[in-house]
This record gives C-alpha cells, structure tokens and sequence, in this order.
C-alpha cells in the first residue's frame, strides 16, 4: 500500500494507484486499477478491503475500477452488507473488459491510461514486440512528468515481458525513424534505470 507519506503508487499490494483531478471540481482524488486475470468469487471483497486501506490512509475520494482481461461476462461490480433494518456498506465500482478491445484501435490515443491497458487487451504473440514499439512511442507523446510515465512503464512491463536486448533493438529501430522521439525515450530509460539501481 501507499505509505503515510502519500506516495501515490504501490506496485506490491494494489496494480496501480494514481492521482487524478475531477474536471468538473478540479478536486484530486485517487484512481485504483486492480487487473483480474481469472474468475475469483471473491473479488469484490478484495476491492472493498483496497478501497478502505486506501481511503484510511489518504483520506481522499477514490475511483475504482476493475480491470478484467478473461470472458466471463456474470461479474458482480459492488459490495453491499445489509442488515433488515439499515443498509450497512455500499460499494461499487467501474468494470471494464479490456479483452474486448483490439490493441490496435488505441495506436493514435493521448491518453495515458490507454497507454499502459495495451498490453491487457486482444493481442496475438507474434504482435509483442509491435505492441512495445507502440507503447514507447506513446510515452515520448505524453506530456507527463517522468515520475508519471514511469508509473506507466512499470505497469506495461508487469503484463508485457520484453528482454533488454528487444528493448534496446525497439529503441534503436525508433531512433532511426524518429530521432528525436528515440533520443527523450533513450534518456527516460536510462534514468529509471538509475533510479532503480540507487533503490538497489
């Protein structure tokens, strides 16, 4: 989980847990993505355990949305407790089934949660390193801080196994198209890289 100090990603409890602002408010609250690969009877209780971890310790609003990549349709998307005089505790939340979608119909997408979903939706192996290509080019895109659009990699990479030697020949392929796109992604990767080796 997020520590006290408001970090606003945990990569060892919850999938993906970001800040965003309500358009309408311009209020911050916080987006939870939780991937669920497999039919589990249970998860709308782990999506009430996250959902009030989370708000104990950020004491913000939440979003939370259910990410389902197997095709099972019969998906409960809320939590009730009810007792016959008193409805105890409500919970819903957003469910979408990424297999649904073709990869490919985001390619030209500006949205950074678009982004990183790439890999959770309908693909063929024989697309992967396509799809990686696709992705980075995406981020050299986005206008996002680096702390952001490392968020994104560590999300597609959890989902999209590539090889350093892919990487490096993806990054090299996009340098000689695009040398300018090639040399920001360069630089990015190079700086997670050293961050990640500082952690240790």
């Amino acid at each position: 989980f997020p520590s006290h100090d408001k970090a606003p990603f945990s990569k060892k409890i919850v999938d993906f847990l970001m800040p965003a602002r309500l358009t309408e408010t311009d209020e911050e609250i916080l987006i939870l993505l939780e991937v669920q690969s497999n039919p589990d009877t249970t998860f709308h209780e782990r999506m009430l355990s996250y959902v009030t971890r989370i708000y104990e310790i950020h004491q913000k609003k939440i979003l939370p949305i259910a990410l389902y990549t197997h095709p099972s349709r019969k998906i409960r998307n809320h939590f009730h407790l009810h007792l016959p005089f008193l409805n105890v505790l409500s919970l819903e939340y957003l469910t979408i089934h990424l297999n649904q979608f073709n990869w490919r119909d985001f390619v030209d997408s500006t949205n950074p949660i678009a982004a990183c979903f790439l890999p959770l939706m309908r693909s063929k192996k024989s697309e992967r390193l396509e799809l990686r290509k696709t992705f980075l080019l995406m981020l050299a895109n986005l206008n996002l801080s680096e702390d952001k659009l490392s968020q994104l990699e560590t999300f597609f990479r959890i989902y999209c196994v590539i090889s350093e030697e892919e990487d490096q020949a993806i990054l090299q392929e996009i340098a000689c198209e695009q040398e300018q796109k090639g040399v920001k992604l360069m630089a990015m990767m190079n700086s997670w890289e050293l961050r990640g080796f500082q952690r240790g």
